[in-house]
């Protein structure tokens, strides 16, 4: 069986969706499945994949193509008009590549790539898999989307629920859920001691008695990590000490400005107690010298980086957006807040600072919980079963 995965959102920084992918293609029953990456540049994560057993297929886009959607929602109609076009001739040429290597089944982990490959996948009579990660916010292209595809994977119940109501109801026969999983070999990997120490010393970490709060992910404005300096910054003026890693880096033009942003912030408010630690491909490591993982975004889906650090006993704070709210309560191992509300963020952080037996309770929960429920091996699994259905309901 031929498996096309088309991802056109490549960044240079290995975060949750290119994780999934390196974790997908490890996991694959690669004896059964030829599994083909379309993709529209590569660069060092892709070439990770290739080693992996992948065959990489590179197609490269018009220019239009580069630009991320919601800089191209913002563009007058004229120029979506061009871009209409140019997706038209991009659809034509990855129909080319879907003949040439007799691809069985397409997926798709985003709403671009559906709208991309979608039209060949019709004319060449190819299902497609839709893995939605993230939360839906386009409702005509979302529709359409629905419309296509044979099958639409939800990472959570609360993210398929969040759905379109009446889409929900009409296409009720095509969605599932698949929850995320995590490389639970690697995690192990991650935090032994040798490897430990090393990050250590690597970022200059002091065993003090200072509360130790970790963010890890993409810094981008989406992701709400002004609202977490708000919040530091309302806790230093109750002179309560922590220290803020930020681990992560900027990806596009607008991610640099929101970094400038964030630098800004913290020169005018003097908070000498965040550190910026830039990409490191190490996070599992930093996060187990953390005393707490906090993820203050206004859109996710289930995100990794909450299992990960449920997975090497940390507490979390984290946003009631996507399926975050659902696998904080199944696992009894954090705080919701809502998004935007740096006030009662501050007031959780003091809280869980002040409370270590509780703090200590839910790592050991958390790490309980996904051990036992979220192992990527078995996600891949499960998605291997799905492949096979809808070969077989072609």
């Amino acid at each position: 069986m031929n498996i096309c995965i088309f991802e056109p959102y490549i960044l240079e920084h290995e975060y949750g969706n290119q994780k999934y992918l390196s974790g997908l293609v490890k996991y694959l029953e690669t004896n059964t499945l030829n599994i083909y990456i379309f993709v529209q540049k590569s660069n060092a994560f892709i070439e990770k994949l290739r080693k992996f057993g992948a065959k990489i297929v590179v197609i490269d886009p018009p220019e239009k193509m580069k630009i991320f959607g919601k800089d191209l929602l913002r563009e007058n109609l004229f120029r979506k008009i061009l871009t209409v076009r140019d997706l038209i001739s991009y659809s034509r040429k990855i129909g080319y590549f879907l003949k040439k290597y007799d691809i069985d089944i397409i997926q798709s982990n985003n709403l671009r790539s559906v709208i991309s490959i979608g039209f060949s996948a019709l004319v060449c009579r190819i299902p497609i898999i839709w893995y939605i990660k993230g939360h839906l916010e386009n409702r005509l292209l979302d529709n359409l989307s629905f419309l296509m595809v044979s099958k639409v994977v939800f990472q959570s119940r609360s993210n398929k629920e969040r759905a379109y109501p009446l889409a929900r109801k009409i296409f009720e026969n095509k969605m599932i859920i698949i929850e995320n999983g995590i490389d639970l070999e690697e995690i192990s990997n991650s935090i032994c001691l040798e490897r430990i120490e090393t990050v250590k010393k690597d970022i200059f970490f002091s065993d003090n008695k200072r509360f130790n709060i970790l963010y890890s992910g993409a810094i981008t404005s989406n992701k709400g990590i002004y609202d977490l300096l708000v919040a530091i910054n309302y806790l230093k003026k109750r002179h309560i000490k922590v220290n803020l890693f930020i681990l992560g880096a900027p990806s596009t033009p607008s991610d640099v400005d929101y970094m400038k942003k964030l630098e800004k912030y913290i020169s005018i408010n003097s908070l000498t107690n965040i550190s910026f630690l830039g990409y490191r491909n190490d996070a599992v490591s930093i996060a187990s010298l953390m005393d707490l993982y906090i993820l203050p975004s206004y859109a996710e889906g289930v995100p990794r980086s909450i299992l990960e650090a449920f997975a090497v006993g940390l507490p979390v704070i984290a946003t009631d957006v996507g399926g975050i709210k659902e696998i904080i309560e199944k696992s009894n191992a954090g705080i919701v807040v809502n998004p935007g509300d740096w006030e009662s963020l501050a007031k959780r952080i003091e809280y869980l600072k002040e409370n270590k037996e509780i703090r200590k309770s839910m790592g050991t929960n958390g790490k309980k919980y996904v051990w036992k429920n979220h192992s990527l091996d078995e996600k891949v699994k499960q998605l291997h079963d799905l492949y096979i259905e809808v070969y077989n309901n072609k």
